[in-house]
């Protein structure tokens, strides 16, 4: 989410290398946006368990609270713009009010230094042990996780003028937001579709086995989060673009002809 969000500027912390050194191909097209998809799974096992070692020293019994502190970081390195331009990228994870137990991210920089930085929100109002509950590779957390940075990073990729972060902001509220103009606009369908197309590749295996090529990426669109909150907004000429990254991303991976 390309938005204005609370963030107070935290000291780097050295972790991984590179998200895709390569310009991608296509911008305009129909193939997303190029990420390492590995590199973005490592940084999402790191984040989870830096968050789960947070929540552990926290108190049971009781949420967990709004501390204006960053709960985890990474940096990733070596990330390169569509342009060719070389970009490090900061990760945080932060918590505020929201729903459920991640509500959401967004990308943008530092006001006073021009680091890009990526935020991931979580829902301060649960307790320790039901962040616990989601920890560990292969569980919630980590798929959210995942999500949300190949959505925030296919930003870093695309968007060469950043918006700068205060030292104090938030994830916008629903009523906020003309969900319209956010979901077609341009620079989100390229990272929505990225999001959509990693789920479907990620399952691609188990969507395969019982039916066609064509019902198989159908029904694993149709039945990805990102798709189903998304739909309503999404113009018919959107939709059709995100049916063909995906399609396209699948060849790519050589799992269709």
């Amino acid at each position: 989410m390309n938005v204005p969000i609370i963030a107070k500027k935290v000291a780097r912390m050295k972790l991984r290398s590179v998200v895709s050194r390569k310009p991608s191909k296509g911008r305009n097209g129909t193939r997303a946006i190029r990420l390492d998809r590995k590199e973005v799974q490592s940084a999402a096992t790191e984040l989870e368990r830096q968050v789960s070692r947070y929540m552990k020293r926290r108190p049971e019994g009781k949420p967990v609270g709004y501390p204006k502190e960053k709960i985890a970081r990474v940096m990733m390195y070596g990330l390169v713009t569509v342009k060719g331009v070389p970009r490090n990228v900061e990760i945080v994870v932060v918590l505020q009010r929201g729903k459920g137990f991640v509500c959401g991210g967004a990308f943008g920089n530092y006001k006073s230094s021009g680091t890009p930085i990526v935020v991931i929100f979580l829902n301060g109002g649960l307790f320790p042990e039901q962040f616990l509950s989601v920890s560990g590779r292969g569980k919630y957390l980590y798929d959210e996780f995942v999500q949300i940075l190949m959505h925030e990073l296919t930003h870093a990729r695309d968007i060469e003028k950043l918006e700068s972060l205060p030292v104090q902001g938030r994830l916008p509220e629903q009523d906020e937001v003309n969900w319209d103009s956010y979901y077609n606009d341009p620079r989100e369908v390229r990272a929505f579709a990225r999001e959509i197309m990693d789920y479907v590749i990620s399952n691609w295996s188990s969507l395969s086995k019982s039916m066609p090529v064509h019902q198989a990426i159908d029904y694993g669109i149709r039945f990805q989060d990102t798709w189903r909150k998304g739909a309503q907004f999404w113009t018919r000429k959107n939709q059709r673009l995100i049916y063909k990254i995906v399609e396209t991303g699948l060849r790519d991976e050589e799992l269709i002809p």
